[in-house]
């Protein structure tokens, strides 16, 4: 996707930033919140040590607003992914 650094709101763990978004949402299906798991420990794994996770946001005004979460190595976004999209 390609995010602009200055769309970094704040740093994260990232198993509960989607618990606060899981929170905001309710329950979930069994099956829903084993994919959300397999998300969690995917994000982990491509994690190396000194890399950051952090938030992102964009507000575009109505209708064009997203977010989602990057990882940061050495200062570096080096991968990003949109969580949400209004």
């Amino acid at each position: 996707m390609g995010i602009a650094r200055e769309w970094l709101v704040r740093r994260i763990d990232y198993r509960a930033h989607v618990q606060e978004m899981l929170a905001a949402i309710g329950e979930l299906p069994e099956e829903r919140r084993h994919r959300v798991e397999e998300r969690v420990a995917a994000v982990g794994a491509k994690l190396l040590p000194g890399d950051e996770v952090w938030e992102w946001r964009y507000d575009g005004g109505a209708f064009s607003s997203a977010g989602g979460a990057a990882i940061l190595r050495d200062g570096q976004i080096v991968e990003d992914w949109r969580e949400w999209v209004s």
